[in-house]
């Protein structure tokens, strides 16, 4: 009795090619889906407003901090809006980002300093937080 072995050489080839294209293209659509995440406004805003809180927290008392947002305001220019993308609670202790008109994003700091100002110069896309 002979037993034949019933798939071919080709028919193997033929499923590994087809498992390594699959595999590629799960993979690059999966990269495409992470950097589509990473990109929006939402997280630019958690991001920001996290940074923001933690220099707060690090801040002397008498110190004035001027740093660079100006990943926020393009994506602020790109909504369309223009109006108070930093605003703090200082009661609460609360600091919130918008881009957008929606209700933006909010992180608590835990500075007992008194905040003087926190300014936001348009044209040069610069925060000024004074204590």
């Amino acid at each position: 009795m002979e037993f034949k072995n019933k798939k071919s050489q080709s028919d193997i080839l033929s499923g590994v090619t087809i498992f390594i294209i699959l595999n590629v293209l799960f993979f690059s659509l999966m990269l495409l889906f992470i950097s589509q995440v990473g990109n929006t406004d939402n997280f630019l805003e958690k991001k920001e407003v996290r940074r923001l809180a933690l220099t707060i927290d690090q801040m002397k008392p008498g110190t004035e901090l001027v740093m660079d947002v100006g990943e926020l305001c393009r994506a602020a220019i790109k909504n369309n809006f223009g109006e108070n993308l930093v605003t703090a609670d200082y009661t609460l202790g609360i600091l919130t980002v918008k881009t957008s008109d929606n209700k933006g994003n909010s992180f608590r700091f835990f500075s007992q300093l008194e905040i003087g100002d926190i300014l936001f110069d348009s044209n040069k896309c610069l925060l000024t937080i004074k204590t």
